[in-house]
């Protein structure tokens, strides 16, 4: 009777596993139920698998079909006879089960029961010895890691990820070496917060090492995050030469990941490598570094990518300019001015009314007065729609200079109204130098007034 129940569970098992394959989710789940009484009726550890493996299944169709309740409890099923069939796949189909668990208590809410079924995970997880059962168990821990650090417990986060580290990459398998590098580079991340330098940057050398080895996009994609955090911590320690090849090293993984992500992060790395060139006179490679960021941040397709192009870009610019190529500098800004708006974001408007200031005066220079007009006047409107501080400093400066073009065209009336945007956005950006063009605004206003005799109308402050 034994034996034939555990035959007859097993036969269950896979009936629905090729109903499922076909599609016929209903007629499968019945089958999962009957494999689970089978299995848990025979009495053998075989039996009390297969009634686990069932329960596994049947709470993923039930998920599926919105059903997390009756998914919960079947899963809980999975863990109870998997841990009591005492085999390796028994207590692997348990940890798949909780942290399955874990997964539909986290999306209701639900951290603590999470935390409780990802606890779990990790404990049968490493108990079944196997490489997929420890690849859960650091999968579980990952998680856990992220809701304990959600909810300000560092010391535990840091912990549960060690736990990612240590199971990962036991597992020997791409997914948990890919594991165990997000692990390392959370732990990472969190140890540079809490001012301990020299363990983070063990951490996120892990980190590149555990994801290169996994060989997979993502896996490239942490390396990236994680040579780039490491350039941070270095150049903030004064190691630049050491910090630039590690912003080299994550172009470089960032680029190969061929992810949206991954490519932000080399635009992020080039950017700030192009910048700690430039710091040392070495204009040329900059200048190619910047490029690289321009490319790797368009080809994000991301707000923050896009941003970093913009920045790079309006360096660029300033760099090409010094060296006395306007027209490859204005094409620059062109750039900064496009990437900048495109990305939405309030920075990246402030880049481009940087970019469009830096363009007009440019022009202003070469003799081009009305095409410069037309540049401050974009400034102004990118200056004030970015709303931050900067911006605002920004669109005062281009205000104020559009002003003194009009004026010396001889026409005053535009140029007070000019003035006053000036003196408006400049008190409004709250910095030294946008209060400073403000009061040369009014200055100049007020002079402007009186010259015409309106001199009630001459302090507009």
């Amino acid at each position: 009777m034994t034996q034939d129940s555990e035959n007859e569970a097993l036969e269950r098992l896979n009936l629905g596993l090729n109903l499922n394959k076909t599609g016929k989710v209903d007629e499968a789940n019945r089958e999962y139920r009957a494999a689970i009484e089978e299995g848990k009726a025979s009495g053998t550890d075989k039996g009390r698998e297969i009634a686990a493996g069932a329960a596994s299944n049947l709470g993923l169709n039930l998920e599926k079909a919105g059903n997390d309740v009756e998914a919960n409890r079947a899963w809980r099923i999975a863990i109870e006879e998997g841990k009591a069939s005492g085999t390796d796949n028994g207590r692997e189909i348990a940890a798949g089960a909780a942290f399955n668990l874990g997964l539909t208590f986290e999306t209701s809410g639900n951290a603590n029961e999470a935390n409780r079924a990802w606890h779990i995970a990790i404990e049968e997880g490493k108990a079944s010895g196997t490489d997929t059962g420890k690849e859960i168990a650091a999968k579980a821990a990952f998680n856990l890691g992220l809701t304990l650090n959600k909810a300000g417990k560092s010391n535990e986060a840091n912990r549960a990820w060690r736990i990612a580290i240590e199971e990962g990459k036991a597992s020997g398998t791409d997914t948990g070496k890919e594991i165990a590098a997000g692990a390392a580079l959370n732990l990472g991340l969190t140890l540079e917060k809490s001012g301990n330098d020299d363990e983070a940057n063990q951490a996120l050398l892990i980190a590149i090492e555990e994801s290169k080895d996994s060989g997979t996009d993502k896996g490239k994609e942490i390396a990236a995050g994680a040579a780039f955090n490491l350039g941070l911590t270095l150049e903030k320690a004064g190691k630049a030469d050491e910090a630039n090849r590690e912003y080299r090293a994550a172009i470089e993984e960032g680029k190969a990941s061929r992810t949206d992500k991954g490519r932000e992060i080399a635009a992020g790395a080039a950017f700030n490598l192009g910048f700690n060139l430039e710091k040392t006179g070495n204009d040329v490679v900059a200048n190619q570094t910047w490029r690289i960021a321009i490319e790797e941040g368009k080809a994000s397709g991301t707000d923050t990518g896009k941003e970093i192009s913009a920045n790079a870009a309006l360096n660029l610019g300033l760099v090409l300019e010094k060296a006395g190529n306007d027209d490859e500098a204005n094409r620059a800004w062109h750039i900064a001015i496009d990437e900048g708006k495109a990305s939405g974001t309030n920075t990246g408007k402030e880049i481009s009314a940087s970019a469009v200031f830096n363009l007009g005066f440019n022009l202003e220079v070469a003799g081009k007065v009305d095409e410069a007009n037309r540049e401050y006047r974009g400034a102004i409107e990118e200056g004030k729609a970015s709303g931050t501080d900067t911006g605002r400093e920004i669109a005062a400066g281009a205000a104020f200079n559009l002003g003194f073009n009009l004026e010396k065209a001889g026409d005053d009336d535009e140029a007070n109204r000019a003035w006053r945007i000036a003196v408006e956005e400049g008190k409004a950006s709250g910095t030294d130098t946008g209060k400073e063009i403000s009061e040369n605004a009014v200055s100049k206003l007020g002079l402007n007034l009186e010259k015409a005799g309106k001199a009630d109308e001459a302090n507009p402050v």
